[in-house]
């Protein structure tokens, strides 16, 4: 494996490495890259931590020929003398599906699961938002939710034919029912419905703790119950734009194997679709906080993000405890939380790592106070194994 203080440009098997590689690789435009380059190598290889890390000098037009595909705004990175990390994708071998019902990979069923109980428990925010605002006139918790469907049917509507309200209602409508027999197994309670609404009234406290005394006119009840709205669909938008990622990125995999059987190369449309190069792709923080809500893994399907697939893990360990399941932490993972803690404590919230250490560090403070994150953190990091953390055994408090 070459060094990234070593240029691989002349190397003449640099296709077949690049596609066996399973690490991943960085790439620079020898002809625009400046004479750093090799120092920005090393410093992106540590920051990944993963020991040697290959790094190539490669033309970004010759990029097509090699199989490596990258999103415009990575295209001009290259371009403008940037390196760009890429990890090469594994072709699976697809069986033929049935094609009038093909049936789920474990990716996309899991994916799924995740959106309809984060749906069910989100619709229960929304209606303790809409029962908090009023004033005046007093809504029924009935009307309350019928608006909260309402409202999260358009959020979670991702085409152009959902987007017609008798659609999208029924697919609110199907979500919910999916969530609602699915919660008591996924949120660890034999009665879902009645901590989902404690959490929502907690969700939603600030709203009721304005005095009217303070706000005769109800404009920061009013400003304060439209932000959580805002905030519960924009989650709701990306439950379902994560569901049809990874229905994309099964497709383009069963398209990409077909080919294979049929002896071509990947078509381009494949490729992008595999790769996420998509410029609307979705943000790192927004699929941690994804991750930590639904424990899925993101990295899975959102490729162009590979590199952050145990940062993501983590995430989805701390919604599983959250929600009453064990996990065994891992030393690089107590590190990682102690990072993301310092990085919040300090106020350093400025890039979208900076959003991932905040999710991080925010759903830990939904299981332990911040000194029992000190000491254990401490704990596994000095001791260098795993740690389990059992539900039952968490403090009561928050950060």
């Amino acid at each position: 494996m070459s060094n990234p203080d070593r240029d691989s440009s002349a190397d003449a098997r640099q296709p077949t490495l690049l596609g066996m590689l399973s690490v991943p690789v960085i790439v620079y435009d020898p002809q625009v890259a400046g004479k750093q380059i090799h120092n920005e190598c090393r410093t992106i290889a540590a920051a990944l931590g993963r020991g040697a890390i290959a790094a190539f000098a490669v033309q970004t037009d010759d990029l097509a020929a090699l199989f490596v595909t990258l999103p415009q705004d990575q295209i001009t990175a290259l371009k403008g003398g940037r390196p760009v990390v890429i990890w090469p994708i594994k072709r699976e071998d697809v069986n033929d599906r049935a094609a009038h019902r093909p049936s789920d990979t474990a990716r996309l069923a899991e994916a799924k699961v995740g959106q309809a109980a984060e749906t069910f428990r989100l619709l229960e925010v929304y209606t303790a938002a809409e029962l908090a605002e009023q004033r005046g006139r007093v809504k029924s918790r009935a009307e309350a939710e019928q608006l909260a469907m309402v409202a999260l049917g358009k959020a979670a509507a991702q085409t152009k034919a959902e987007r017609d309200p008798l659609v999208a209602y029924r697919i609110i409508e199907g979500l919910v029912d999916r969530g609602r027999r699915i919660a008591a197994r996924y949120f660890g309670t034999v009665k879902p419905k009645d901590r989902l609404r404690r959490d929502a009234l907690l969700a939603t406290e600030s709203i009721s703790a304005i005095e009217i005394a303070t706000d005769p006119d109800g404009l920061k009840r009013s400003t304060l119950v439209e932000s959580i709205k805002m905030g519960v669909r924009e989650r709701v938008a990306d439950l379902a734009a994560h569901v049809r990622r990874a229905a994309t990125y099964d497709r383009a995999m069963a398209a990409w194997s077909a080919s294979a059987r049929e002896g071509a190369a990947i078509a381009p449309a494949d490729a992008r679709d595999l790769c996420n190069a998509h410029i609307g792709r979705m943000s790192a923080h927004d699929l941690m906080r994804l991750a930590i809500a639904t424990g899925t893994n993101p990295a899975d399907t959102h490729r162009n993000l590979s590199t952050m697939r145990e940062l993501f893990e983590l995430g989805r360990k701390l919604g599983r405890l959250h929600r009453g399941t064990a996990i065994l932490m891992t030393a690089p993972e107590a590190a990682a939380l102690q990072s993301a803690i310092a990085t919040v404590r300090a106020g350093r919230l400025v890039t979208q790592a900076d959003g991932c250490a905040y999710y991080l560090a925010d759903a830990a403070g939904t299981i332990a106070p911040g000194s029992f994150w000190d000491a254990t953190l401490a704990s596994i990091c000095e001791a260098g194994v795993p740690l389990e953390l059992r539900p039952e055994n968490m403090p009561a408090e928050k950060i």
